[in-house]
């Protein structure tokens, strides 16, 4: 469906982030999802964040800007 690709920082990371729509069969209606990406030397880390409908997807942001703020390597 219709996406927007941003170049993002995941804690000291470069990350590619994805923020698009798709329809829930479930509801029948448009919902937000989101993504970013990240390399890391045991390979590729995607986080995604769905939720049951857009209000959901909405609530969880803070969760998800956390967990991309403080993503760190393993060591």
């Amino acid at each position: 469906e219709d996406a927007t690709y941003t170049q993002a920082k995941a804690g000291a990371l470069a990350a590619a982030e994805v923020g698009y729509t798709s329809h829930s069969e479930l509801l029948d209606e448009p919902k937000k999802e989101r993504a970013f990406a990240v390399a890391t030397p045991d390979g590729p880390v995607v986080v995604h964040l769905g939720g049951m409908d857009t209000e959901e997807h909405t609530a969880m942001l803070p969760a998800f800007e956390l967990a991309k703020k403080t993503l760190k390597p393993r060591r």
